[in-house]
């Protein structure tokens, strides 16, 4: 497979062949399906805290199922209230802001694990504001009614949405059948962040001071499947890094590609010259005489050996097109860069010059 995708001879190394082709080899990514399962399933000393989907038994019954009701953002609700998410490289937090009568008279934060999401945050706030609303004291002839604002069109989408059935999704729906039970109307509204909302941006610092504030106790730790699955493809890709490093082949494809995470996450449009060109095995006279093939490893330029290096830097016969890579080159850099730079900086002028070889 590795040889289809990157077009090359049957001679590279099954380590060139899985850096040029930006796959981990499958000794290692075959264990990665079966740790998933194993931390999923909470097997050995997978004993992380999930955040799963609530199990089919406690699902509500189809007829019972909650009608979200949302609507374009207007303030005529007797409970105005604005929630918000804060999430950066290792803090989490949710900021509440209840209004009444347009006045702020509730401010509530709160934090989560840091490998919990932002939108688990979104959630979570919206969860706490409706937990608090059955707290606000209300007179007796006031409109029971609840605006709910937030900037978060994939969390309103998900409530919406029958077959989502998350804790955190699952706790909201319960707490609006809740306060519908209990005569409130409750409506969910989008709005855009970052707009000079009141509500908003009050919700939004409460969310990034719960976040950023050490002295503020971590509520909710259910870490996100999909947080738990990236880390292990990061120690997928870890593990692939280490290989390589202690690889004694595929030395020319190192030379570009070194780092495996890199690799992994381009998108490179691969042609055979291209790859003959970064695997070292093409149609040199360096290569063709190691084995045998060419009587003589010179080039007709008969400047030196027609080895890589050469045909990059030296060969005579290629000035036309590597004038062309060069002023690329010159633009950032000092030319003659090196082999990583070509493929991580320079890909396209380079990739063009590779067109132009016979490999």
């Amino acid at each position: 497979m590795n040889l289809l995708i990157a077009k090359a001879y049957r001679t590279p190394s099954s380590e060139a062949l899985c850096i040029l082709a930006g796959i981990t080899p499958i000794t290692i990514k075959a264990e990665e399906p079966a740790r998933r399962y194993d931390v999923w399933k909470g097997h050995g000393s997978n004993t992380q805290n999930i955040e799963r989907e609530v199990k089919i038994n406690r699902w509500p019954q189809p007829a019972e199922f909650e009608n979200i009701i949302v609507t374009n953002g207007s303030n005529d609700h007797t409970i105005q209230i604005y929630t918000a998410g804060s999430k950066s490289s290792r803090e989490v937090g949710a900021g509440v802001v209840i209004f009444s009568s347009n006045k702020p008279t509730a401010r509530h934060k709160f934090k989560l694990e840091h490998r919990c999401s932002n939108n688990q945050a979104e959630q979570l706030a919206i969860l706490k504001a409706l937990e608090l609303t059955n707290h606000i004291e209300m007179e007796d002839n006031a409109p029971r009614t609840i605006g709910v604002y937030t900037d978060s069109r994939i969390n309103i989408d998900s409530l919406k949405d029958a077959s989502n059935h998350n804790y955190l999704i699952e706790e909201v729906r319960k707490q609006l059948t809740i306060l519908r039970r209990t005569n409130w109307t409750i409506e969910l509204s989008w709005i855009k962040s970052h707009a000079s909302n009141p509500g908003n941006e009050i919700a939004d610092r409460l969310a990034k001071d719960a976040a950023s504030n050490k002295n503020t106790p971590v509520i909710f730790d259910r870490i996100p499947k999909t947080t738990l699955y990236k880390e292990l493809e990061d120690e997928t890709i870890q593990k692939g890094q280490e290989q390589l490093d202690r690889c004694n082949k595929a030395a020319v494809t190192i030379q570009f590609f070194p780092n495996v995470r890199d690799r992994i996450h381009r998108t490179i449009n691969i042609n055979p010259k291209f790859t003959a060109l970064v695997i070292g095995h093409g149609k040199t006279q360096a290569y063709l005489h190691r084995f045998n093939i060419s009587e003589t490893a010179t080039w007709p330029c008969n400047v030196e050996d027609q080895t890589l290096h050469h045909i990059l830097y030296n060969c005579t016969r290629r000035n036309k097109h590597r004038d062309s890579l060069k002023l690329e080159i010159l633009k950032i850099i000092s030319w003659t860069t090196s082999y990583e730079k070509l493929t991580s900086k320079h890909l396209k002028p380079f990739f063009t010059f590779t067109k132009s070889i016979d490999l």
